[in-house]
């Protein structure tokens, strides 16, 4: 609808990637406190014995590239 200027709409900043890259949106940041989100891995209790579980929150809660990009949207 935004694209195609019908109105505004406010979405995760992963939406507005491509659009933005191609000219068709411009993305205005909200800063005001009820933009802000906060996000949690979650996973069962008895999870912890499954590896890939357990590997798979190590990769995401440790991998570089991951924490680079938590950093920079904070």
């Amino acid at each position: 609808m935004v694209e195609s200027g019908v109105g505004a709409a406010i979405v995760p900043a992963s939406v507005v990637s491509e659009s933005e890259r191609i000219g068709r949106v411009v993305p205005l940041a909200i800063s005001d406190s009820w933009a802000v989100r906060h996000l949690y891995l979650v996973r069962t209790a008895d999870s912890e014995k499954n590896e890939l579980v357990r590997e798979f929150a190590q990769i995401l809660l440790n991998d570089p590239q991951i924490v680079a990009a938590r950093i920079q949207k904070e």
